[in-house]
């Protein structure tokens, strides 16, 4: 991988920054995923990627994705709150 630099406006980073700091992860990675959403396959060289998170709520649970914020905030409001200031 190779580092580069870009300039974006302020308000921009900002965003980033924020979203970077709700997934937990850098802004670099971030930046990576939406480049690789409007240029699909430009990271082939690195084959696939494994998602982690995928089937983690498969059958155990008995919920659909769309009762996710009520668990959510049943289970992890606390948590919640505390990332939303």
């Amino acid at each position: 991988m190779k580092r580069t630099t870009i300039t974006v406006p302020e308000r921009t980073l900002a965003r980033l920054e924020r979203e970077a700091r709700r997934r937990h992860t850098s802004v670099s990675a971030i930046v990576r995923e939406c480049i690789g959403v409007k240029f699909p396959g430009a990271d082939d060289e690195e084959g696939p990627r494994d998602i982690p998170f995928a089937g983690i709520f498969h059958g155990e649970l008995g919920f659909a994705a769309a009762d996710m914020d009520d668990y959510l905030a049943k289970h992890w409001a606390e948590a919640i709150e505390k990332h939303r200031g």
